[in-house]
């Protein structure tokens, strides 16, 4: 019945289907664009077909600007510089490595190793902290 009408309308059924091929272009590039996405801490994520994810590495993860944060805010620990190392197959921390202008100190150090090993899990063997240069 509204076919009928459309095929019978002429002008405004050639404006329909430019309409109609524009907001199915439009969607289209939506799409495509939405395939390559910036993640808040400035990497890059490109999302495959099945919604996987491959992290392309172009700064710090988001996990190692928490821990950052959070050891930043411990007594004496000073700046701090993060980086974590992760299984590939798993995905699990494998080992962590801590720069802290605190370091030096075997207390602040102690704590350090602890607070890592209790949130990830892992041995402090698997973790290394060491003493920040100063003004780095």
């Amino acid at each position: 019945m509204w076919i009928k009408k459309w095929k019978e309308e002429g002008a405004a059924n050639g404006l329909l289907n430019k309409f109609l091929a524009l907001v199915v272009l439009s969607a289209a590039a939506l799409l495509l664009l939405n395939v390559l996405q910036d993640d808040r801490d400035g990497r890059q994520q490109i999302v495959d077909e099945d919604g996987g994810e491959e992290v392309l590495e172009t700064g710090l993860s988001r996990e190692e600007l928490r821990l950052q944060g959070l050891l930043e805010t411990m007594k004496d620990v000073g700046r701090v510089s993060v980086r974590i190392t992760l299984s590939e197959e798993k995905g699990t921390v494998q080992g962590v490595a801590v720069s802290a202008e605190g370091a030096g100190s075997p207390v602040v150090k102690s704590r350090i190793l602890d607070t890592v090993s209790a949130l990830y899990s892992i041995g402090v063997e698997q973790i290394s902290v060491f003493e920040r240069q100063a003004g780095l």
